[in-house]
């Protein structure tokens, strides 16, 4: 159910990557991110389901930010989150998710000719090692790691680089 709406939401984000001022969008996506952060951080308690009907905007969110800024991840976690209540589920399909995410935006980007053939055959060889790497310590730190604490670092994490993206669009 993600997927059709991530494709339409790439092709949104690459016309508005295109044609919106860089720092207009650098700064809502830093306010994005540090609410969310916050969220993660102060929620107390269970967090009620979520239903179906909000894949639509959590995938177009992902491909617009996907898109935009090259982080499609934390509309996926929200909803994923919120559908998925065990977190090896949660884990699997987020990393999924990304994937897709991932080699959708750079069909999207070669198609429109934002990618030559080196730089992206470039970007595709440093790039999936990294993510392998990530992938692996992540499955590690999760056998090891509470889920709250883990919550709390990841909302740590998303604050500080909100705030970064903020400073850096003013």
């Amino acid at each position: 159910m993600l997927a059709p709406f991530t494709i339409i939401g790439l092709a949104l984000g690459v016309t508005l990557l295109v044609s919106l001022p860089r720092d207009a969008t650098l700064l809502a996506l830093g306010v994005f991110v540090c609410g969310y952060a916050l969220y993660i951080m102060l929620h107390r308690g269970p967090r009620r389901p979520l239903g179906r009907t909000w894949a639509a905007p959590a995938g177009l969110l992902s491909g617009v930010l996907g898109a935009l800024f090259g982080v499609g991840g934390p509309p996926y976690v929200v909803y994923i989150a919120g559908r998925i209540p065990d977190p090896t589920g949660q884990r699997a399909t987020i990393s999924l998710m990304v994937v897709l995410n991932v080699g959708l935006r750079v069909a999207a980007f070669a198609i429109a000719g934002l990618f030559n053939g080196r730089d992206l055959w470039l970007a595709i060889g440093l790039l999936l090692p990294v993510a392998w790497a990530g992938v692996w310590t992540g499955s590690r730190v999760h056998m090891r790691v509470a889920p709250t604490k883990v919550a709390r670092i990841v909302g740590a994490v998303l604050l500080f680089s909100g705030a970064s993206l903020i400073v850096r669009a003013l």
